[in-house]
């Protein structure tokens, strides 16, 4: 295992560099500044060092003199490369422009360890990445509140979308058209701020080394079709056509997550909608074990220049192009994010137009594969006539109000709970068929109240519960069945989704 030692002021990029360096089997050590770094090295000896460019250019303090012989990776933006003539090293340094993914990094580690000083072989090349990061360390106090706010950024949307679309419905069967297109684009309004808001929660969480994938293998043409319908259904932004072509030799399954597969390529796709000229074409082939695809257009909504800033840590982008085109910013940087943890890469080229090259690992062929995707299903749903005794557990009283109005659609009452304990002292007085659980209550959360219903109820009259969550993280939706939930729905919540979670019970 080889030392390196990361001196970045931005605790950001300082724990995407760890990240990237741990997943390659390395220890790190973590300085913000030369005079951090000199007392690390007062008990440690890195066998390289990644340094950003402004603190090589910071001659004040002797660091540099003191490790003339640590091979030295200087990190920099596109824009800086002229800055980068910083003192005099002894050993021959390397500039790393951003962004760069783990296989770049790789590269540069792998030369670094071989370099012969003073007549010394430092070390063997790089291990093979794919290692798994330890947790990391602590960073912005930030970060870690958007990273928790999920929930309470949801709660209050997931208010306005399900109103406002019980409200279009409504107006549209009184003959208001007009105003029923008004009522939609309200909604639309709110999924966006939704997507907006999951892509900073997700953004914080990868940067902390927190987002984790649903793994599964799954055929990348079906993924990509599925993405062309998503897309076709969105009307948020002007329609695209895309073109997809896959080689013979493409793998053909791929393992990791395949949402966030689709939400990657479609966040460039994006790009192309937003001040840009379709068509999108997308070619997929075999680069060495890895998917490569390759996404192209006749025009961008951004420069080779621009994306390549967007792809990197936002903290560093121009602020000109964060006023131009932020939300864009924060969807590149959450794909290059994903990515990466994926153990791919993403090129941005421009020497013929714009190509956006993204690789990604495999997953091993075979005939046999689960990949599902829930058709799309309208609004109008009808009542379910089979006998239900629903609790409703809910603290918030307009959610409460919405839910209640949701299940009125679909042939349902529900008596309501607003918190763990109240649920307990209503089931001692009377069965429940069904209880729909909130995850995040006060006094008793759902995962408490659900431990404590398995515990204390025979399973001939324990109730089933169906979880109601913001949170659908892997993690969080095993803990909800290891508490005893047999379903989850995440919000916001839809008629058509309450209704097949129900008839998946009954």
């Amino acid at each position: 295992m080889n030392t390196l030692l990361v001196v970045d002021p931005s605790a950001t990029n300082r724990l995407q560099l760890r990240l990237m360096a741990e997943r390659l089997g390395h220890r790190v050590l973590l300085a913000s500044s030369n005079e951090e770094a000199v007392g690390l090295l007062a008990t440690d000896r890195p066998d390289a060092i990644l340094i950003d460019l402004g603190r090589v250019n910071d001659r004040s303090d002797g660091f540099l003199a003191s490790v003339n012989t640590i091979p030295i990776i200087v990190v920099a933006n596109p824009d800086e490369t002229g800055q980068a003539d910083g003192p005099q090293l002894t050993v021959t340094h390397k500039v790393l422009l951003r962004p760069f993914d783990q296989e770049t990094l790789q590269n540069y580690l792998s030369t670094a360890f071989t370099t012969i000083t003073n007549g010394n072989s430092v070390h063997e090349s790089v291990s093979k990445p794919g290692s798994p990061p330890s947790e990391p360390a602590s960073v912005s106090g930030l970060l870690h509140l958007l990273a928790h706010l999920g929930h309470d950024l949801r709660t209050p949307l997931n208010a306005i979308l399900g109103f406002s679309d019980m409200l279009a419905d409504e107006v549209a069967d009184l003959g208001e058209a007009s105003l029923s297109l008004d009522v939609r684009r309200i909604h639309g309004a709110g999924e966006r701020m939704l997507a907006m808001v999951d892509e900073v929660v997700d953004l914080a969480r990868a940067d902390l080394g927190q987002l984790t994938l649903v793994t599964q293998s799954f055929p990348a043409r079906e993924a990509i079709e599925t993405l062309k319908s998503e897309i076709q259904a969105d009307a948020s932004l002007p329609p695209v056509t895309i073109e997809d072509r896959f080689e013979a030799d493409a793998p053909t399954l791929i393992t990791t997550d395949a949402r966030r597969f689709r939400q990657t390529i479609s966040a460039f796709i994006k790009v192309v909608r937003q001040g840009g000229t379709g068509p999108v074409s997308l070619h997929g082939n075999r680069t060495g074990e890895n998917l490569s695809i390759c996404l192209t257009a006749p025009k961008f909504g951004l420069n080779a220049n621009e994306i390549r800033q967007a792809l990197g840590p936002l903290n560093r982008a121009q602020p000109d192009l964060l006023a131009k085109a932020g939300g864009l910013c924060l969807g590149l940087a959450l794909a290059h994010r994903v990515v990466q943890i994926m153990g791919g890469s993403i090129q941005v080229s421009d020497d013929n137009g714009i190509s956006i090259h993204i690789s990604i690992p495999p997953g091993q062929s075979s005939s046999a594969y689960e990949y599902t995707e829930r058709p799309a299903q309208s609004s109008h749903v009808e009542a379910d006539p089979r006998p239900l005794k629903i609790l409703l557990a809910e603290d918030s009283p307009v959610n409460q109000s919405l839910m209640r109005s949701i299940l009125k659609r679909i042939g349902r009452e529900a008596d309501v709970a607003s918190n763990g304990l109240e649920v307990l002292a209503m089931l001692r007085k009377s069965h429940y068929d069904l209880i729909l659980m909130d995850v995040n209550m006060p006094e008793m959360d759902g995962l408490e109240a659900a431990h404590k219903i398995r515990a204390g109820w025979p399973v001939e009259t324990r109730p089933k519960i169906i979880a109601l969550t913001g949170a659908v993280t892997p993690q969080d939706i095993a803990a909800c069945k290891e508490a005893g939930m047999i379903d989850y729905l995440a919000k916001p919540i839809q008629s058509p989704a309450l209704k097949a979670a129900i008839e998946r019970l009954l």
